[in-house]
């Protein structure tokens, strides 16, 4: 009896203690100064991390941006054919953000600061940028969400994660349209909870025309997602269409007037064909045999049809499309794909697996090399200083020598420990939004399933892209970006009465 009460007093007191840390979190975000709070926090704590890897982070593409934004010749020139000679800068990449970099270059340069100074004061400016945005993600999943643990977590994941910590500076455009498609994400679910007015509507219309900007796949997470939310919240139907309108008008003007304007030359069509052209190579590759003369002179007229075979890599399409025809016209791709749907009915299963083989780390968890960022930072940086025109360089003193060791060791932990190393795969993300998106069907929460369902098409956008999963996250960093909201909107299980209208 007497260890009986012993064990009911004891769940008595953690019930109480329990609830009142429930009470004292609420009332914490409850506090106007919070928000600034967290903001301080995620600063501080990535202080150490914007010290380490000065100047900044590079990436594959960083050296094509900044030459873009000083109008040097890139490769990415032997892609396309140039609109107007002496502008070599394509939309290959966003110009909105190859001119952001530019003008912090100029700037920081022309007042003779170095450049390391100069891609620093750029870094600097998208780490504070970062540090609010995702403080207010925080502060919406506890004081609007009223999920105050998951936004305790979710400070701890944006501290911690080695993804979130490097892409906050690293020179990509990937980091500002994660963020802009996580704050789209909140507004969203803020409208679809019944928060309607004309202030909302101008705040999604310009996050919109942000996610637009900065990277082209948002053009179809967009148009996808206001379709649907049309369909599924007929309450806000005029909303959803403005919002549509607005990203169908503004992409009309950018790409077909002011581009063609300013001479900037699209990026080549061969981004898009990443699957099919996987696809011909292998067919190639394992039955070339089959392949008669007059299909080889159609294929050669878009891809090197010699070659095809021989640079086919099974996780990454880049080597294929690399041997892309600029002067292929639409006619050559009619017939491209007039054989291509005629070896799909001979060989299906090698079109299988050809994609499979391209996009199962979407699907199947492998455990991604996170340090994999540094050194490619490393050489990205050679690259860019390879004509002489820049002369960036990491620091090589021993306290930032023993802090990137540290961070790598870091980094190691994650990808090794068991459990916390499913927070680096790129398929524990997407299975994330494929089963919260589930629940919410469930639920019938058709706020809750208007995010997850842009974040789904987001997904079907990044295995539309080049490369397998397995060893590139970039096309998914939106989803690392919003890991905490979806896991607050999935734990929701109540409704709004706004919403049942």
């Amino acid at each position: 009896m007497f260890i009986y009460r012993l064990c009911i007093c004891g769940c008595n007191r953690y019930i109480a203690y329990m609830n009142n840390c429930e009470e004292y979190m609420a009332y914490v975000f409850s506090r106007k100064c919070i928000f600034w709070s967290v903001a301080c926090l995620l600063m501080v704590a990535w202080m150490p991390v914007l010290f380490a890897y000065y100047p900044a982070i590079f990436m594959g593409d960083t050296e094509d941006i900044i030459y873009m934004a000083y109008n040097y010749p890139t490769g990415l020139l032997e892609t396309v054919k140039l609109r107007q000679e002496g502008v070599n800068i394509t939309n290959h990449h966003p110009v909105v953000f190859t001119l952001i970099v530019g003008m912090v270059l100029k700037l920081v340069k022309g007042l003779g600061g170095s450049d390391n100074m100069a891609i620093f004061v750029y870094a600097l400016a998208q780490y504070l940028a970062s540090a609010l945005i995702l403080s207010y993600v925080c502060i919406y999943i506890g004081r609007d969400l009223k999920k105050e643990k998951v936004a305790l977590c979710a400070i701890l994941f944006y501290v911690f994660c080695p993804w979130i910590t490097k892409y906050v500076i690293m020179i990509s455009k990937d980091t500002f349209f994660s963020e802009c498609l996580l704050l789209l994400g909140v507004q969203l679910h803020k409208m679809a909870r019944g928060k309607k007015d004309r202030k909302q509507v101008v705040i999604i219309a310009f996050l919109s025309i942000s996610v637009l900007l900065f990277r082209k796949n948002g053009l179809y997470v967009l148009m996808i997602t206001y379709a649907f939310m049309i369909v599924l919240y007929r309450k806000y139907w005029k909303s959803w269409v403005a919002c549509l309108v607005v990203v169908l008008v503004c992409n009309g003007l950018y790409s077909n007037i002011l581009l063609p304007v300013a001479g900037i030359t699209d990026g080549s069509v061969r981004e898009a064909l990443s699957i099919p052209f996987q696809q011909t190579a292998r067919y190639v590759r394992d039955h070339g045999e089959e392949v008669t003369e007059e299909e080889q002179r159609i294929i050669d007229a878009v891809l090197q049809y010699d070659v095809l075979g021989e640079v086919y890599s099974a996780n990454i399409s880049d080597p294929v499309k690399a041997t892309f025809r600029i002067e292929a016209d639409s006619e050559d791709l009619k017939e491209y794909f007039a054989v291509w749907f005629t070896m799909l009915l001979k060989h299906p299963e090698t079109y299988i697996k050809a994609t499979i083989n391209n996009y199962y780390g979407y699907v199947y968890p492998v455990v991604n090399d996170i340090h994999k960022l540094y050194r490619t930072s490393v050489g990205s940086m050679e690259n860019a200083n390879r004509d002489g025109y820049f002369n960036f360089s990491n620091n090589y003193d021993g306290v930032r020598i023993w802090l990137r060791d540290a961070y790598a060791l870091w980094d190691l932990l994650w990808m090794k420990v068991p459990i916390v190393n499913l927070f680096a795969t790129s398929a524990f993300y997407v299975w994330l939004i494929i089963l919260a998106g589930a629940l919410k069907v469930i639920c019938r929460d058709r706020a809750g399933l208007g995010v997850m369902f842009m974040y789904f098409i987001l997904v079907l956008t990044a295995v539309a892209g080049p490369c397998n999963a397995i060893d590139y996250e970039r096309y998914i960093s939106p989803c690392i970006f919003v890991f905490p909201l979806i896991v607050g909107i999935a734990l929701q299980k109540k409704r709004l009465k706004e919403e049942l209208g």
